[in-house]
């Protein structure tokens, strides 16, 4: 049986992600898609806009046959963490052939020669780098710069259609940003999957408009926070999400949408008790950000504002954010490069004989029923399932003030199975 895997957040799940799992069927003759995503919190430091558990129902409506959840310590990091955690469970799988992923290049090849030269650092590609570094870019610019400069001589790029300047700017792409990253983790890890991607069609990643084409997820995200109440969105915006899943999108809307903004007098709380000291133990919190952080510390009235309040010329919005949210999360260390462990959100019956083949083949432990992971998981494993089971109850804290809905504990919430 052949087996394609996913990386994904599905915040929401649109026209788009059910695109991509559909080419990914029909060019690659795939009989099962698996799709890691993100839990209650994603890669951008944020809450995701629904929970985990209906995102899942949303993803196996539009196509997907099982959906795995990237522990919370790899899904709220940079994107060589997240890359690296969701390669090596689909790796540590033992029975993916594909890995498809999006994105704006369109250029496997190009993509796993840009993967290479950053496993491998050839002394010209580091001078390069360096040369960058003095001249006052951002380690991402300086790295866009290099690799701009070292391929403009490869045969590759002089048979490709792009230019150096484009190149750069291709570099700059979320999307791309992260196909490089699992195409070097896939070399890291001398895994046999191949990777496959498709180019992303429609809106980019930062846009906002969803009258045309396939709107983002960002976009849908503005829209849903401006429609505000779920009788107010648009059949605009109710077009960008596939048909098969409109229900659970509206179901998801009535049970509370989140943002970062949602977890602002949480963050200030957090501050109070809080040094340089105490903030640089975190390993997304280097000294100079931490003294910010304490500086600024009774500053902090929204979450946003407090971001923005922190940023630099050399720090980004998302990763000061992402570094918040860690702290929040209380995720003090990068996590381990493999992950130790694949969880089951959600599968479709008809996917029955992909869980038996993942049963015989996974060289890791496939975990069904949340309140059994502490029988089956030894630490290290068992401490990054342990954040993941706060991370959620964490969530649902949120969601429980705002909606006044019931508390469900994580250790009692069922698997999605349609």
């Amino acid at each position: 049986m052949k087996i394609a895997g996913i990386i994904a957040e599905y915040n929401p799940f649109h026209q788009g992600h059910a695109y991509q799992i559909s080419r990914t069927r029909q060019e690659t003759g795939a009989q099962y898609v698996i799709a890691v995503m993100s839990g209650d919190f994603v890669q951008r430091g944020a809450p995701a806009v629904f929970d985990k558990y209906l995102r899942t129902e949303a993803a196996l409506l539009g196509g997907a046959d099982l959906v795995l959840e990237l522990p919370a310590v790899y899904a709220c990091a940079s994107a060589e963490f997240f890359a690296s955690g969701a390669v090596s469970l689909l790796h540590g799988l033992g029975c993916v052939e594909l890995l498809s992923f999006g994105s704006e290049l369109g250029n496997t090849r190009m993509l796993m020669e840009i993967a290479q030269i950053l496993c491998e650092e050839p002394e010209a590609f580091r001078k390069l780098l360096r040369k960058s570094l003095q001249a006052g870019a951002s380690y991402p610019g300086a790295r866009a710069a290099a690799l701009e400069s070292y391929m403009a001589g490869t045969s590759i790029f002089q048979e490709s259609s792009a230019s150096p300047e484009s190149l750069r700017q291709l570099l700059g792409q979320p999307n791309n940003i992260l196909a490089v990253e699992y195409c070097r983790a896939l070399l890291k890890f001398q895994s046999a999957i191949t990777p496959f991607t498709v180019r992303r069609a429609g809106k980019g990643y930062h846009e906002s408009g969803i009258l045309d084409g396939f709107a983002s997820a960002s976009g849908i995200r503005r829209e849903l926070f401006d429609a505000g109440n779920p009788s107010h969105i648009s059949e605009a915006l109710l077009s960008q999400i596939p048909e098969q899943a409109r229900s659970a999108f509206l179901l998801a809307a009535q049970q509370g949408m989140q943002r970062t903004d949602d977890y602002s007098l949480l963050l200030a709380c957090r501050l109070l008790d809080q040094t340089p000291e105490s903030l640089s133990s975190y390993a997304d919190i280097p000294p100079a950000l931490a003294q910010r952080i304490w500086k600024h510390r009774f500053s902090c009235r929204s979450f946003d504002s407090f971001v923005s309040l922190l940023k630099t010329k050399d720090s980004t919005y998302t990763g000061i954010s992402r570094a918040l949210m860690r702290l929040l999360l209380d995720i003090r260390q990068h996590p381990p490069a493999n992950c130790p462990y694949a969880r089951i959100l959600g599968f479709r019956r008809e996917a029955a004989p992909l869980l038996s083949e993942l049963k015989k083949s996974s060289k890791i432990p496939l975990i069904s029923k949340a309140a059994d992971a502490g029988r089956l998981l030894c630490p290290p494993a068992g401490d990054i399932f342990s954040k993941d089971v706060y991370a959620a109850n964490f969530y649902e804290t949120v969601r429980c003030a705002k909606t006044g809905q019931e508390f469900r504990h994580e250790l009692r919430r069922p698997v999605v199975i349609l």
